[in-house]
């Protein structure tokens, strides 16, 4: 398990050549909702690449999705293009690719899809979640874990609840933060209520594991975007928002030949 998640990455990430340098190349993240919505689509992430013209695209998914050659892998996935099934990431970055000829690369953690995969990943964070909320809405829990649960159903509430109408307001301070406290509930909260509640123990593997896993993604993340800025002068990021402010602050604390810039100030 631990030698997979800090596996070595994909061959042709790490055969980049590190010589080109620049004085600073600008890194723009931009957090989309992965699925298509008034403010987040393929028209609306297409005109925003067009406004920053990157030199190149990283988009949140692992390297099985592209060819040998760095190209969509469209012959195995020929969903990747169908506005009803794919991500509008992949359809938005692919357009703006046929017209200015720009690299596209993955950054995600190598052998994501397998992981999940493997791991029975979303079967088990539906049961680990069900029970808890079967419990709680019960007020069958300690008077502590009722509380954290109370908190943990507030916080998801309160993301829910948003009503946003932009990327540039998705991509906003007060809702980065706001996803940035959900987030730390929701992957802690868990672990506290199922290794107190005996009916839920047997979650406990799992409740790690999603954590884990999600921190170490963010960590791969971190550091591939960071041996891209050594070869690009403009890097645009697309990532689902509830990764974007752990990429934002740990960039941000980093120095480097590279500096963070919002899509909205191009």
């Amino acid at each position: 398990m631990k030698s997979f998640l800090f596996s070595v990455l994909s061959l042709f990430i790490i055969n980049f050549s590190f010589s080109q340098g620049f004085d600073s190349t600008e890194v723009c993240i931009i957090g989309t909702s992965h699925t298509n919505t008034d403010f987040c689509n393929v028209n609306a992430l297409y005109s925003i690449l067009c406004n920053v013209k990157p030199d190149l695209i990283l988009i949140e998914t692992d390297s099985s999705f592209f060819t040998p050659d760095l190209q969509y892998d469209s012959i195995r996935y020929p969903y990747l293009f169908d506005e009803n099934k794919s991500s509008v990431e992949i359809i938005a970055s692919h357009k703006y690719q046929q017209k200015f000829k720009t690299d596209i690369r993955p950054y995600d953690i190598p052998k994501r899809n397998q992981f999940y995969r493997d791991n029975d990943f979303f079967n088990r964070q539906h049961q680990l979640f069900r029970d808890i909320y079967k419990l709680g809405n019960k007020d069958s829990l300690s008077n502590v874990n009722q509380m954290y649960f109370r908190l943990f159903t507030l916080s998801l509430g309160r993301v829910n609840n948003l009503k946003i109408t932009s990327l540039r307001e998705l991509n906003s301070e007060e809702v980065m933060r706001l996803l940035e406290i959900q987030q730390f509930i929701e992957l802690n909260v868990p672990i506290g209520i199922v290794e107190t509640t005996n009916s839920l123990k047997k979650h406990i593997e799992f409740a790690h594991l999603q954590k884990d896993f999600w921190e170490k993604r963010n960590q791969q993340m971190v550091q591939n975007i960071l041996i891209f800025t050594k070869r690009y002068k403009r890097i645009v990021v697309l990532t689902g928002n509830l990764h974007r402010y752990y990429l934002v602050n740990e960039l941000s604390a980093l120095k480097g030949n590279f500096k963070l810039k919002d899509f909205w100030k191009y």
